[in-house]
C-alpha cells in the first residue's frame, strides 16, 4: 500500500483532498483509481487508511476509513555526523541512515573534502519517512 504526508488531515470530516505532486504521483505515476487504498500520515505520529474516492483532472478525494496503530518511535535520537562528499553518496548515506533511524544530520568539512558540493542536499527526510515507514519527521 502506498504512503503520502499530508500536513493537514482534519479527522472530524472524513474526505481529504489531495492536491499538486501528491495528486499528480496518485493519478500519472501510480495510476491508482477511485476504490483503491492508501496510507495517508501528517509527521506527528497519527496514520489512517484512505479509500481514493474520486479521482479528478488536479486533485485526489479520499475517504479515511481507519486509523492505523503505529509503532511510537524510540526514545534514543541518533544523530549522525557525515564529511562532505560526492552528492550522491552523501544521499545515498542520509537515505541509508534514515532507513535505520537517523534523525539528524551534521555535515563537517573535512580536511579533504573537494569544492563544489555546498549546494549538496542534506536532508530528505520526508521522502525517508514515507519509503521506511517511519511516522515522524523529526
Amino acid at each position: 500500500m502506498h504512503r503520502f504526508y499530508v500536513q493537514d488531515i482534519d479527522t472530524a470530516d472524513q474526505v481529504i483532498t489531495l492536491k499538486d505532486s501528491i495528486a499528480q504521483q496518485i493519478k500519472n505515476v501510480l495510476r491508482l483509481e477511485a476504490g483503491d487504498r492508501v496510507q495517508l500520515f501528517n509527521g506527528t505520529g497519527d496514520e489512517w487508511e484512505a479509500e481514493i474516492s474520486r479521482v479528478g483532472k488536479n486533485e485526489i478525494s479520499t475517504t479515511l476509513i481507519s486509523t492505523i496503530k503505529t509503532i511510537p518511535e524510540p526514545s534514543t535520537k541518533i544523530t549522525m555526523i557525515l564529511g562532505l562528499a560526492r552528492p550522491e553518496r552523501i544521499e545515498l548515506a542520509i537515505q541509508k541512515c534514515s532507513e535505520l533511524g537517523a534523525v539528524k544530520f551534521i555535515p563537517v568539512i573535512s580536511e579533504r573534502v573537494q569544492g563544489g558540493n555546498s549546494g549538496t542536499p542534506l536532508r530528505k527526510d520526508l521522502t525517508m519517512a514515507t519509503y521506511c515507514h517511519r511516522i515522524s519527521r523529526t
